[in-house]
């Protein structure tokens, strides 16, 4: 699992999607009921074995001295939810962190953003008031809760915004995940350059694609006859 997250984190820090020690990564071993996650305050480029935490998800207890990123109890509600996940990305990479603190979901403009997800990466409510007290829970509570409402299968849609804070992105495999973060951050530069473009064009309308189309070319790639490959 150590080594697992070591890959993913040199993969996003090489791609430039997390700086100094912002953002955390974590692997569920279901199997022994632990989280491993980066302890808090670790720089990702740099991240070492001794510096991932593992932590008992039943009983809550630590298994190391470090202290874990402080988001872990984000990281827990989603890997509790929802079994299928075993990796959770939370990157402070440039796009997807100006669209969540915007508040705004990444439209989907395109056939590369169909390739991946067949809709909208969303932009979860603002977390209330009286949910501070225990505000990284209600926050992972907030994105269960947003994606069983909708009926969503995590697999089809493995990201989400936090409102004014980044993306919290997740997958099955290591492969998987390295390469949907970095997707998702293409996607979101593509997205905020092409509303630029709009803007600099007095505000014409950019063209929408059609939903057959992003229904197509999703389906090509993830359906079960799909075919896609470049």
């Amino acid at each position: 699992m150590k080594n697992n997250l070591l890959r993913i984190s040199y993969s996003i820090c090489k791609h430039n999607m997390s700086y100094l020690n912002f953002g955390n990564i974590s692997a569920y071993d279901q199997k022994n009921n632990c989280i491993y996650i980066k302890g808090s305050g670790f720089d990702l480029d740099t991240l070492k074995h001794n510096q991932i935490c593992k932590v008992n998800i039943i009983k809550n207890n630590l298994k190391t001295k470090i202290k874990p990123s402080v988001d872990l109890n984000i990281h827990k509600e989603i890997f509790l939810k929802f079994p299928k996940i075993k990796y959770i990305v939370h990157t402070h990479s440039i796009y997807l962190t100006i669209f969540s603190q915007l508040n705004l979901p990444i439209p989907c403009l395109g056939t590369t953003h169909a390739d991946y997800f067949d809709k909208e990466i969303p932009v979860m409510r603002i977390i209330k008031k009286n949910e501070l007290n225990e505000y990284e829970k209600n926050s992972g509570v907030i994105i269960t809760n947003y994606l069983k409402k909708k009926n969503i299968d995590p697999i089809s849609l493995p990201g989400v915004l936090l409102p004014f804070h980044g993306p919290f992105i997740w997958g099955e495999s290591v492969n998987d995940i390295i390469n949907k973060s970095i997707v998702m951050e293409k996607i979101a530069e593509m997205a905020y350059k092409m509303i630029l473009f709009k803007n600099d064009l007095n505000k014409k309308r950019i063209a929408k694609i059609p939903k057959y189309l992003i229904n197509y070319h999703y389906k090509r790639k993830n359906g079960p006859n799909k075919y896609y490959g470049q």
